[in-house]
């Protein structure tokens, strides 16, 4: 049983993220219905997968909306409540709940991604804490509830928010693999890596702290060698039932899905993605290009102060 003074602290610390995640919600929560229904998101291949799974009528046809993304986010779109219902286009005023009609899909969409997307928040906090402390882990929590990058993300109907609070707890989800390898724990950390992988391809990305935590998990040589092999294999085989595609290699280089899909092009691998990549922080979001710039500088006095 814990402690008092660590039960106290536990609950002080529940209370103050709830309370993070309440504010980072209400501060979304007016952007979810924007601009709907007549200017979407122009990427709505997981809204309009859910629609095809619900079997809408609205939904053009003849389109295969399964090869773009993989198909967690989706399922778990098609079977949330979807506000408004059937409407009589012939009744008097019947225009403003057309539009209401119209926008439904894309609302039930962003209002998923909205709660999941929130869940990178208590992950932060949970990651930042084992790296840095927990003043650093209020820090680092705040900032997610704070930035604008993840605003924009979370009030759309798009699979990256939603990977990205996935990945996070994948990553913690290892730490605590890496440093007590249960079943349990085990289990929890293939889980996370596996819905990091079925929400999105880059979901991948969890793979290597997946790996590096089991061998770090310690054992003898046996025990590493097989964990190393089988947990990020159970990751990947547990998530393939989101793939109704297949990712292709061909001489250009990986296609992430069916036509239209983001391909990997080989001879673009030069590093001049990091320069768009800051591009796309500065306009998204200054605030943490300007410290990430700061925390640069201060790695490299420290680094000199103690050389």
């Amino acid at each position: 049983m814990a402690s008092p003074p660590l039960a106290r602290s536990t609950y002080r610390v529940g209370i103050g993220l709830a309370l993070l995640v309440l504010a980072a919600f209400l501060a979304r929560a007016t952007a979810v219905p924007r601009l709907l229904p007549h200017s979407p998101e122009p990427d709505t291949f997981v809204v309009q997968l859910a629609q095809d799974l619900r079997r809408d009528p609205a939904l053009v046809q003849g389109v295969d909306y399964a090869e773009r993304y993989p198909t967690l986010l989706a399922r778990l779109i098609a079977a949330a409540p979807w506000p408004g219902g059937a409407v009589d286009p012939q009744a008097p005023d019947a225009a403003q709940e057309l539009l209401h009609a119209a926008a439904a899909p894309y609302l039930a969409g962003r209002w998923v991604v909205l709660c999941i997307s929130l869940l990178m928040i208590p992950g932060t906090w949970l990651v930042a804490r084992r790296l840095a402390g927990e003043p650093a882990a209020w820090i680092a929590s705040a900032l997610v509830a704070t930035s604008m990058l993840h605003t924009l993300f979370s009030t759309q109907g798009r699979p990256h928010a939603p990977q990205g609070a996935f990945a996070v707890w994948a990553v913690w989800a290892a730490m605590r693999m890496a440093e007590r390898p249960t079943v349990a724990r085990c289990a929890a950390a293939i889980v996370g890596a596996s819905l990091a992988l079925s929400t999105l391809q880059i979901g991948a990305a969890t793979l290597p702290p997946l790996t590096l935590a089991a061998w770090l998990a310690g054992g003898t040589i046996g025990r590493r060698l097989a964990r190393t092999v089988i947990v990020p294999a159970l990751a990947i085989i547990s998530a393939l039932w989101a793939y109704p595609f297949s990712l292709r290699f061909d001489e250009h280089g990986l296609r992430l899905g069916g036509s239209g899909a983001h391909e990997v092009d080989w001879s673009r691998a030069d590093f001049s993605g990091f320069r768009q990549l800051l591009g796309w922080l500065e306009s998204h979001d200054p605030t943490l290009l300007v410290l990430l710039a700061l925390g640069v500088v201060l790695v490299v006095i420290r680094w000199r102060a103690s050389g």
